[in-house]
């Protein structure tokens, strides 16, 4: 009997018999049906990686299958050093945001007390810059901070719309206004500095046809750095009654206010839709250069997740003179944007956080992330161990085998919205801030 037949023959017995039956009839014919057999297994075992490019319009559509090129990698992270927390002699107030330099330092930024605090790799104290007041060198309420290719470092400021900026020295570099002259009162969210230019997204607000009425444009776009605009990414426009508020996740939390990044070659990366999971690749003018897809599908919030989420909002606005209606989406978005869950590292390699990979139910997981290539194809995904959920802290990958944890970040993001938001008692007890440095274990 011929191989072709062999093989006729063995999937019109799969049809005819039950599972034990097919196997012994696949031993005894093992012969001649083992290259068939083989095929099969790996087809079952390890689903095909997919891609697709074409261009429309000038950009490149890279379209991936939810399987990586090179598959799933376990990552087991080791502890180099650590700052903050209940017991250390430097106490972090709110950690909202941790970044590094091309040199591998690491830029701590406390919202709280105002500081940005420069380690080096190993973990040594560099500097402290920024303080609390209103001279040069000082700020109030800051929500983000920015640093550029030359070491400056700066504080995005919600008031005003305003970054001030430090020399690499520490003295004063300057600062400007969106809303001095720009009309409308600007609120700035989040901000990244690019190689000569600022991206920075917020909220100009102004007023509507009736006193009662508030006109929200929410924006991501790029500035020069004395703040002149240069182009607008993305904006939304909403409409708020001051008498019948109503605040609406989808409408007044768009995800490119909190999750974007900028590579090394001046590329703008960010989503535009909360659960189609797909990464804007911007050129500082606002041209899209790149649009990287990834097959996902929707993820359901749990209760606890809901209930967390609907909480914070909640509670960042009990303080306001009138009822208010909150509106929150029963499913996660794809990335997960209040983690910042966009990173693009010095090699140009982009990773993404999804809501699931930071809910992997894994035995020791502390999250997954999707690696893509610079050319917008999905290489491998990443499962880093380590003794963290996932959910409440921060992940900040500052080098494919180094990574920054910030315990107590979600604290630290909702203490800026409203008048401060907190989490139902469901959430676990209070974390201290805390920042710890890890690199791959190689034992």
């Amino acid at each position: 009997m011929t191989y072709f037949h062999n093989v006729v023959f063995a999937l019109n017995a799969y049809t005819t018999f039950h599972t034990k039956g097919f196997i012994m009839l696949l031993l005894n014919r093992s012969r001649y049906l083992f290259p068939f057999i083989v095929l099969s297994f790996v087809l079952i075992i390890h689903p095909a990686h997919s891609v697709e490019k074409h261009m429309v319009n000038g950009t490149v559509h890279v379209r991936n299958g939810s399987i990586p090129r090179d598959g799933t990698h376990a990552m087991e992270l080791e502890e180099i050093w650590r700052a903050g927390g209940e017991d250390e002699e430097l106490f972090f107030g709110m950690v909202p945001r941790v970044e590094t330099d091309h040199d591998g330092n690491i830029y701590i930024m406390d919202a709280q007390l105002c500081h940005i605090h420069v380690f080096a790799p190993n973990g040594e104290q560099i500097q402290t810059v920024f303080r609390e007041g209103d001279g040069p060198g000082e700020v109030r309420g800051p929500r983000d901070m920015v640093l550029m290719n030359d070491g400056t470092a700066g504080m995005v400021l919600e008031t005003g719309g305003a970054v001030a900026f430090v020399k690499p020295n520490g003295d004063p570099g300057g600062s400007f206004s969106l809303s001095a002259g720009q009309g409308g009162i600007y609120s700035l969210v989040s901000g990244r500095g690019g190689k000569d230019f600022l991206v920075l997204a917020g909220t100009r607000i102004s007023r509507g046809e009736r006193t009662e009425i508030r006109l929200r444009h929410n924006f991501l776009g790029t500035f020069t750095r004395d703040g002149i605009p240069l182009a607008t990414l993305l904006s939304t426009d909403t409409e708020r009654n001051l008498m019948n508020l109503l605040i609406d996740e989808r409408e007044d939390m768009p995800p490119f206010l909190w999750c974007f990044d900028v590579g090394p070659d001046g590329t703008i990366y960010t989503i535009i839709h909360r659960e189609h999971y797909a990464i804007h690749a911007f050129r500082p003018d606002g041209t899209v250069r790149m649009i990287i897809e990834r097959e996902y599908d929707p993820f359901t919030r749990s209760e606890e997740d809901y209930n967390s989420f609907y909480s914070m909002i909640v509670t960042a606005n009990e303080n306001l003179p009138i009822d208010i209606t909150v509106q929150i989406e029963k499913n996660h978005s794809s990335v997960a944007y209040l983690q910042r869950g966009i990173t693009v590292l010095d090699d140009g390699s982009l990773w993404v956080l999804t809501e699931r990979g930071a809910r992997p139910d894994l035995p020791g997981v502390m999250a997954v992330y999707d690696v893509f290539d610079t050319g917008g194809e999905l290489i491998r995904r990443v499962s880093l161990k380590a003794p963290h959920d996932g959910r409440r802290v921060g992940i900040v990958p500052v080098a494919p085998d180094r990574f920054v944890v910030i315990r107590g970040y979600l604290e630290s993001l909702a203490s800026q919205f409203g008048n401060g938001a907190t989490f139902d008692e469901g959430d676990g007890a209070w974390e201290h801030p805390e920042v710890i440095y890890y690199k791959k274990n190689e034992t």
